[in-house]
């Protein structure tokens, strides 16, 4: 299976070497597989840089390489697939140009995980010198049959096999494992047209024909899906806007639960390539993570406070279920780090809107409504509905400032207006 189009850089992998090559310079043939993993905290691996260009592009042993990508690779090659692409030895890391590919590069990822035929994610190593493969565990014991007797119909000697199943099997096999908390892994995830996961005690895969399969569900899991709390892996392929608007929320939700190691480079990057993926099928402008027509539902979210967020699916609600606006939006102006991406990092914006205003005053690092709150018979502010103050927002003491309101009957409190 030829792919639309190959990555800047790839890895040939050999009997026991590993070789970097440039199929804009070679002529390839054959598909390649992406490589989905946690990088870890201060990697000391051996990484692209261009003191060692030449070094991988004439090939070196994969006994070089950490343990968890020679596990990878034996496994890919047993598929039996050529090549394969691993962003830390497929994107320059460090030395001169470092940052220019990087730009470069992360404006391809919607195409490098596209055109793949399979991305293999090491779900259960921390980082690559650990082992991407085991057994279970006691805390993710994988399905098993049992023969029982009288348990379905109404023969009370009937003989059948039940399996059973932990509830929270998926989440802690598969989703709870190191690589499910990664942000970098979501878009890793939803962009390829088949996930092959190293799970915790099996092989978890996952495309269009064959959703959330694993080798205890060969076939998926059927109806049990809401049972396990899973998510679809695809991007809806719809043209209507609710259904792609609707997939946008659930995508930014389970984002802002991950973690990412460089927030102040990565948090729109990493996001970048499914924002381009949505916003192709819908008539819509992408904004700094957002979308024009449906800004301000956007900027209306909540985030769960710190004692509750153990306890909940979702620590980032954000304001999908439309409460009605009451602001206006004028313009907007972006500054591009990379101006041919524009789902790129945004070192500056700006917004400007038309909006029901309320005056308030800052005095003993607390706000105080100052005038009149109310607009007209529909629209006014209750005094319960400024924030406390926090720690972020760096007021002035004795200073005066103007909150606009931008939406009410958020399903958050129903009925109050929201800034």
């Amino acid at each position: 299976m030829q792919p639309t189009s190959y990555p800047t850089r790839l890895l040939e992998l050999g009997e026991s070497t590993v070789r970097l090559v440039l199929p804009a310079e070679e002529k390839l043939s054959g598909p390649y597989a992406t490589l989905s993993y946690c990088l870890g905290p201060n990697p000391t691996f051996i990484n692209l840089a261009p003191s060692n260009l030449r070094e991988l592009q004439v090939g070196i042993i994969q006994a070089d390489l950490p343990i968890a990508f020679q596990e990878s690779i034996h496994f890919i090659k047993g598929l039996p697939i050529r090549y394969v692409w691993i962003d830390t030895l497929c994107i320059i890391q460090s030395g001169p140009g470092s940052v220019k590919d990087w730009h470069s590069e992360s404006a391809k990822m919607q195409d490098v995980y596209s055109n793949c035929i399979v991305n293999i994610a090491l779900s259960r190593a921390a980082h690559p010198s650990e082992s991407c493969l085991g057994g279970p565990t006691l805390t993710a014991i994988p399905p098993f049959e049992v023969e029982t007797t009288g348990f379905f119909g109404n023969d009370d000697s009937a003989k059948s096999t039940a399996t059973i199943v932990y509830f929270n099997y998926y989440r802690e096999a598969l989703y709870g494992q190191p690589l499910g908390f990664r942000v970098w892994a979501l878009q890793e995830r939803l962009l390829p047209p088949r996930v092959l996961s190293l799970g915790l005690g099996e092989l978890f895969w996952d495309c269009i024909q064959a959703p959330n399969a694993c080798e205890s569900f060969p076939s998926g899991v059927g109806d049990l899906y809401s049972n396990f709390q899973l998510t679809d892996k695809a991007i809806p392929n719809a043209s209507d806007s609710k259904t792609l608007e609707s997939a946008w929320w659930t995508f930014v939700e389970e984002y802002t639960n991950r973690k990412l190691t460089y927030p102040e480079v990565d948090k729109l990057v990493a996001m970048s390539a499914i924002a381009t993926r949505i916003g192709s099928r819908v008539d819509d402008v992408y904004i700094e993570g957002h979308f024009w027509k449906t800004l301000l539902d956007s900027l209306n979210w909540q985030v769960n406070p710190w004692w509750a967020q153990k306890n909940t699916a979702k620590d980032c609600r954000t304001g999908e279920r439309g409460p009605r606006s009451l602001a206006v939006m004028k313009d907007y102006t972006l500054t591009l780090v990379d101006e041919m991406n524009p789902a790129g990092q945004v070192p500056f914006a700006s917004l400007k809107l038309k909006a029901y205003c309320v005056e308030i005053g800052w005095n003993q690092d607390r706000p105080t409504m100052l005038g009149e709150p109310k607009w007209d018979d529909n629209v006014h502010f209750l005094k319960d509905d400024i924030d406390d103050p926090d720690e972020r927002l760096a007021m002035v003491d004795g200073a005066k400032y103007w909150l606009a309101a931008l939406v009410e009957g958020d399903y958050l409190a129903e009925g109050r207006a929201y800034c």
